[in-house]
């Protein structure tokens, strides 16, 4: 065993790095224990659980696996400072080729208040050889609708014979 001088300039200068380095995760963790106190996903059937420190796109980031009910995995990436969303890996069906599974990527950024409200909107999409793009000009929670817009259309008649 070799002896630790806790008067070490270099030696503080470590132990902050490595207390920062663990903050995000620290953090996630109590986010997470709240988390595990709300019962909206236990009752749909869904597991969260903390996958620890992620990255993407060399941006650190905290990584949460999401476990469906319908047996399907996702992997959210937060921000460590501001706990929006970054990105989300998921599989999902491409139906446009083989209907077989593939794995997407979506990108999440341009976030502003909208009625107390956090949301991107920029959303990009990568999958497969493809990518889509998002982007959200207006937004409005809850506006008032007219009931009309939701019924059905009259079927026309056919022609007479």
């Amino acid at each position: 065993a070799h002896k630790v001088n806790k008067g070490n300039k270099a030696n503080k200068v470590h132990q902050a790095r490595r207390v920062h380095k663990a903050r995000p995760v620290h953090k996630a963790r109590q986010a997470y224990k709240v988390h595990k106190g709300n019962k909206a996903h236990k009752e749909k059937g869904h597991k969260v659980e903390l996958a620890g420190p992620g990255d993407v796109n060399r941006q650190k980031t905290v990584a949460l696996k999401v476990l469906l009910a319908n047996g399907w995995e996702e992997t959210w990436h937060l921000d460590p400072r501001t706990w929006l969303e970054v990105a989300v890996e998921s599989m999902v069906m491409d139906y446009t080729q083989s209907g077989s599974k593939i794995k997407q990527r979506a990108y999440f950024s341009d976030s502003k208040t909208v009625d107390g409200l956090v949301i991107p909107h920029r959303i990009e999409k990568e999958y497969g050889a493809r990518a889509s793009l998002l982007v959200i000009e207006t937004l409005k929670i809850d506006p008032p609708l007219d009931d009309k817009a939701f019924e059905m259309p009259a079927i026309p008649k056919p022609p007479a014979p």
